[in-house]
C-alpha cells in the first residue's frame, strides 16, 4: 500500500486527479462516485475494469456502456462502434504499465482504437490500475507491456502470433500481432480532466 501512495504522490505532480483503493469494491466505490449515471461510458477494451466488477456495476445502475467488444451489434460498421466508444462521456481502461519512478502510464495496443482514446478522446478520462502494472521505472513498464500484457492477451484471440504459439514474446513481425502502437502518457493532457484509481490488487494484465 505505501508504494501505492508513493505513486498516487507522483501521478498528482503530473496533474492525475489520484485515488488509491485497498480493494476492487472500493475503486468500484469511487468509480461510481466520480462518475455520473447519466454519463455514457467507452471502455476501450480492458479486462481489468472487468475483473475488478465495474463493468457489471456500470450495467446494473443504467449508465449507457459503448464498448466495441460487446456494442457490435448496435452499429453498421465496426469503425461506427468504436468511434462512438471514443465519443462517449468518459473513457474508462487500464494501463499495461506504470513506472513507480516517474509515473508514466504505459499502454500498448493492436489496432489503435484505445490509446486513441486514452490520447484525445473529448470526454474525461479514468484508469483503474492494480497493483500488479506498477513497474521499477519506464523501461520496466514497457517491457512488462510487451512481455507480459501482451502475451497474456494473445492467449484469448483466434490469431496465431509467436507469443501466443510460444508463451513468451519474440518481439515477432506477425500480420495478427497485436502489439503495434504503445503510448506513454506523461502528464494529464492538456484541458483534459484524467483520474486514476490505483487498486491494491492484482487487475488483468
Amino acid at each position: 500500500m505505501e508504494v501505492l501512495k508513493k505513486v498516487a504522490s507522483i501521478l498528482e505532480t503530473r496533474g492525475f486527479k489520484t485515488q488509491v483503493a485497498e480493494t476492487k469494491e472500493e475503486a468500484v466505490k469511487f468509480a461510481l462516485e466520480l462518475i455520473p449515471a447519466e454519463c455514457s461510458v467507452g471502455i476501450p477494451g480492458t479486462m481489468s475494469v472487468r475483473e475488478a466488477g465495474l463493468y457489471a456495476a456500470f450495467k446494473e445502475r443504467g449508465s449507457r456502456i459503448i464498448d466495441h467488444w460487446e456494442s457490435k451489434a448496435d452499429y453498421a460498421t465496426p469503425t461506427e462502434n468504436r468511434l462512438a466508444e471514443f465519443n462517449a462521456d468518459w473513457i474508462v481502461t487500464s494501463a499495461n504499465g506504470l513506472s513507480a519512478e516517474d509515473g508514466a502510464i504505459v499502454n500498448i495496443d493492436g489496432s489503435g482504437n484505445r490509446v486513441a482514446a486514452i490520447s484525445w478522446a473529448p470526454g474525461k478520462l479514468l484508469f483503474l490500475i492494480g497493483k500488479n502494472k506498477i513497474a521499477d521505472n519506464l523501461s520496466a513498464a514497457l517491457q512488462r507491456a510487451r512481455e507480459i500484457a501482451s502475451v497474456k492477451n494473445a492467449a484469448r484471440f483466434d490469431i496465431k502470433t509467436p507469443c501466443k504459439l510460444q508463451g513468451k514474446c519474440m518481439h515477432c513481425n506477425a500480420p495478427d500481432k497485436i502489439c503495434n502502437v504503445i503510448t506513454i502518457l506523461e502528464h494529464a493532457q492538456l484541458g483534459r480532466e484524467v483520474h486514476v484509481i490505483l487498486v491494491n490488487e492484482d487487475l488483468g494484465y
